[in-house]
């Protein structure tokens, strides 16, 4: 006998069971982490078999940016499988009904970091590149004397949303950070989470957030987190953290890939990292929020196996005041598979470029129009808000 349901409190020992034989352990005593995992029972939902768990996923309710536009989104993390129970279909059947419920709910968005990229893609997911991850010589970045930097014990550090919030809003994908159920201006700066002594400093219009740590035999900088609302505040960050020179060996830390600097040293200096990968679970919520600044009207043909409402033909028009969307019937301009979408919205795949590689049919004006509604903009999310 199976069931799909979410869980409560009285589940807690049978979903950290099912982790052990998932996931490396923690490195923290048992009452600490019982009560971090118990926090994600909320969000989790399992495949019963004969009243054990057979499989579990998580999926948070976030918002990040799209296009400058804040939109709800699905956070999958924790997919966990019994081993007894694997290559039987239930973690398939378990992603399926999340995706449903999630749709039910008007979420147009599914994030995930995955344990192999293939098995997602078989289900929609598209991967995506949500940083270039680089370790730089901190010889590369000095420049002289640092700029003028204020240091803040760690207990302040939710005090730099508003640097945050207007760097984000320049990313697709990048989160809120908002009514965030992991919580994260606390998270980042708990006694768990940090393995090394972490600083903050924070500048006119920036702030840096990294620890220092020692690897065979050289001192590291990690960068943990910073923002910027301004080019000066770029240039400020990489000027300070330069300004180690002669403390520091190496600096690690995560840019976007149209940052000048992951231009210049993403070929020869970057660092391997999980892909993330982003799915449309909802072609209407996911779209309807996003703004062009040019009216547009075409037909879409979309082809979607595992979201029979996202299977069809849509009228589609764009404008200033959103994106409109209904089913229609009839020849489209332009036909495509669900996992070309985030490709074009966050730049990856030209309309051009979509076309030539079989990802895309028909008009290339209805395909740049769809790349319009990202608004231009690189994917990014912060290597501490990875789940």
């Amino acid at each position: 006998m199976s069931e799909i349901r979410d869980l409560g409190r009285d589940d807690l020992d049978l979903f950290l069971e099912v982790r052990s034989v998932s996931f490396p352990p923690w490195e923290l005593d048992e009452q600490t982490y019982r009560e971090i995992m118990a926090k994600r029972l909320p969000y989790s939902r399992a495949m019963f078999v004969n009243a054990r768990i057979a499989c579990v996923i998580t999926v948070y309710p976030m918002t990040m940016y799209l296009a400058g536009t804040e939109v709800p989104m699905g956070g999958l993390a924790g997919v966990a499988s019994a081993p007894q129970y694997r290559r039987r279909g239930h973690i398939r059947n378990l992603l399926l009904a999340g995706l449903k419920e999630l749709h039910e709910d008007g979420v147009g968005w599914c994030l995930e970091y995955p344990f192999d990229p293939r098995f997602y893609s078989r289900l929609g997911w598209q991967s995506v590149p949500s940083s270039v991850d680089l370790e730089l010589p901190i010889d590369y970045l000095y420049s002289g004397q640092p700029p003028a930097a204020e240091p803040l014990e760690l207990s302040r550090f939710a005090e730099m949303a508003p640097i945050y919030e207007a760097w984000a809003k320049g990313h697709n994908f990048c989160l809120t950070r908002r009514e965030d159920p992991r919580e994260a201006w606390k998270r980042l700066v708990s006694e768990w989470w940090l393995e090394a002594p972490t600083f903050l400093y924070r500048f006119e219009d920036a702030y840096l957030l990294f620890a220092l740590s020692r690897d065979e035999g050289r001192t590291l900088l990690t960068v943990e987190d910073y923002a910027y609302r301004a080019p000066r505040g770029r240039s400020d960050l990489l000027a300070f953290i330069g300004s180690m020179q002669g403390q520091v060996d190496a600096v690690r830390l995560s840019l976007p890939a149209d940052d000048p600097l992951a231009l210049d040293h993403r070929t020869r200096h970057s660092r391997s990292r999980w892909p993330m990968q982003a799915r449309i679970v909802d072609l209407s919520a996911a779209l309807g929020p996003l703004a062009s600044d040019r009216e547009e009207s075409f037909t879409l043909r979309l082809h979607d196996a595992s979201c029979p409402w996202n299977e069809g033909t849509f009228s589609v028009r764009t404008g200033p005041d959103g994106t409109a969307i209904e089913a229609k019937a009839g020849a489209p301009d332009v036909e495509l598979r669900v996992e070309t979408l985030p490709l074009l919205l966050t730049g990856l795949m030209p309309p051009r470029a979509a076309l030539q590689h079989g990802a895309a049919t028909g008009s290339v004006e209805a395909l740049d129009a769809i790349a319009a509604l990202g608004g231009r903009r690189a994917p990014f999310m912060a290597r501490a808000d990875a789940f």
